[in-house]
């Protein structure tokens, strides 16, 4: 068990403590109960996930509705890491991985190229549709 975790069963999160900035500890969502995405499983999926990611509040992820905050800050004109953009940014991975493993492999590519869960989740809501129409098509 990696030291700063907490477990309390095995449906909740993990709680990683985040020594950038001690109040908002970071979240890593066991997604063992969602249907992995397929080609012809998209709006039950994305349901599946939202409803999740909405009831530990971290749907500002995926939902656009929030901007990440900016890399830096400044005070007294001197330039510095922002430590709620760093606690963003690992939030953001922790996500993008999640939904990474709730995909199966053959359709990870659709969003080998994107860098944020809000590009990928938007990748796929727009690719999966026209993929489901190519496929219901043959």
């Amino acid at each position: 068990m990696a030291s700063g975790a907490s477990f309390s069963s095995t449906n909740d999160p993990i709680t990683i403590q985040n020594s950038q900035d001690p109040q908002h500890p970071l979240l890593t969502i066991n997604l063992s109960n969602i249907t992995k995405l397929s080609s012809n499983n998209y709006l039950t999926w994305s349901l599946q996930i939202q409803s999740l990611l909405e009831g530990y509040d971290l749907h500002h992820f995926i939902d656009g509705a929030h901007t990440p905050p900016p890399p830096t800050v400044t005070v007294t004109g001197v330039a510095s890491p922002n430590p709620a953009y760093t606690t963003w940014k690992r939030q953001n991975r922790l996500i993008f991985n999640a939904l990474l493993g709730v995909i199966y492999v053959s359709l990870q590519s659709l969003i080998a190229r994107t860098t944020t869960s809000l590009d990928a989740w938007q990748t796929l809501a727009n690719t999966m549709p026209n993929h489901l129409m190519v496929i219901l098509k043959n």
